[in-house]
């Protein structure tokens, strides 16, 4: 990240260098946080379907474009390595385009940010499984891709901070879906249940758009600044949105009404924290640039197994005794027995376990 128009981003983390806490005691009542993987000056967080983490990367808390190399942490949190063949300028944002409806190679990872030097040319970049890197869309009215997602349609979603806006591609050049008012720039992204598109401002305000674009909530909830914002996948957090304010260290739940409660304390302030995901097991994971880590945040005493069969008895077959544990953890957030790690224990992992049954 660098130049003024990438410095909204910082904005939403200040205050930023000296009002930034210098000590990392997060506190989460009834959870766990510890440090998950190592990787070098993380910035924003996806996790692909398989539990494998992607962080991008920047070398200077408030912003550059020094071309770096993103990084894949195994699922579990290790291995911790970097990604392509080549440095990639300002690649802070990072996608699993799973499918390659995006990239056209199943597989690819998604990397956006400035172009090397620029403050008013961006570009979306693609490492392919065999690590060669490709441009898949550069420059247009956008310019500085903050935070991607695929939406429940299948379409990429990304925030602009240079144009202000809200974008979407189903494969083609990215259209405008929506602009922020005044002199707010869109920074942090995700989904509601209902497929609202949910958006975290430079102003700290958080804004809710249909998925036409149009306007839902223009000020849903605020804050002093945001470290990221994501709506829980279900288990222990809930279904909730979840913001992790970086101007009072907090982390904060925010019911459908927006009333606001806060969850946890101790978290870094200003630019240090970058990000927070939701992931394997439904566990909340945090991005702390300044310590070069990788925080977890997990429900006490649910020690997830993160390689989970469906033998759960270890009996060397599935049968009928796994599926009564799997039917007895019904609508729980039990690790055991949630096979896909998304937080509960329902149909999907009965799917799991029946595809393996006698094996």
């Amino acid at each position: 990240m660098q130049t003024s128009a990438k410095l909204l981003l910082a904005a939403t983390l200040a205050p930023i260098a000296a009002a930034a806490s210098p000590s990392f005691a997060q506190s989460v009542p009834g959870f766990t946080v510890s440090t998950y993987a190592n990787p070098t000056h993380p910035v924003l967080l996806s996790f692909g379907p398989d539990g494998t983490l992607f962080a991008g990367r920047d070398p200077v808390a408030t912003g550059s474009t020094t071309p770096v190399k993103p990084t894949r942490i195994g699922p579990g949190g290790s291995p911790v390595a970097s990604m392509g063949a080549v440095n990639i300028p300002d690649p802070d944002t990072v996608l699993l385009d799973v499918t390659g409806s995006i990239s056209g190679v199943a597989g690819t990872l998604l990397v956006g940010g400035l172009l090397d030097g620029s403050s008013t040319s961006g570009q979306i970049s693609g490492i392919r499984p065999d690590d060669s890197v490709v441009q898949v869309f550069a420059g247009g009215p956008w310019a500085n891709p903050v935070e991607m997602k695929f939406d429940a349609e299948g379409r990429l979603v990304f925030t602009d901070s240079v144009s202000r806006g809200i974008w979407v591609s189903t494969g083609s050049a990215p259209t405008l879906l929506a602009t922020l008012p005044g002199s707010a720039a869109p920074t942090y992204l995700t989904f509601s249940p209902s497929g609202q598109i949910v958006v975290g401002g430079s102003d700290g305000v958080i804004r809710i758009y249909n998925a036409d674009g149009s306007p839902a909530d223009g000020s849903f909830a605020s804050f002093g600044s945001l470290g990221g914002i994501e709506h829980a996948p279900g288990g222990a957090f809930g279904t909730d949105l979840h913001v992790l304010d970086s101007a009072a260290g907090t982390l904060v739940r925010v019911s459908p009404a927006g009333a606001k409660t806060i969850i946890g304390t101790g978290f870094a302030t200003g630019a240090a924290t970058k990000d927070i995901a939701f992931g394997p097991c439904g566990n909340l994971f945090v991005s702390v640039h300044s310590q070069n880590a990788v925080r977890v945040i997990a429900p006490l005493g649910c020690a997830c197994n993160y390689t989970s069969e469906p033998d759960f008895d270890g009996s060397g077959s599935v049968d009928g005794a796994d599926l009564g544990a799997l039917l007895g953890a019904w609508g729980t957030d039990d690790c055991a027995t949630d096979l896909n790690r998304d937080g509960i224990v329902d149909g999907a992992d009965l799917g799991i376990l029946l595809a393996g049954w006698g094996v």
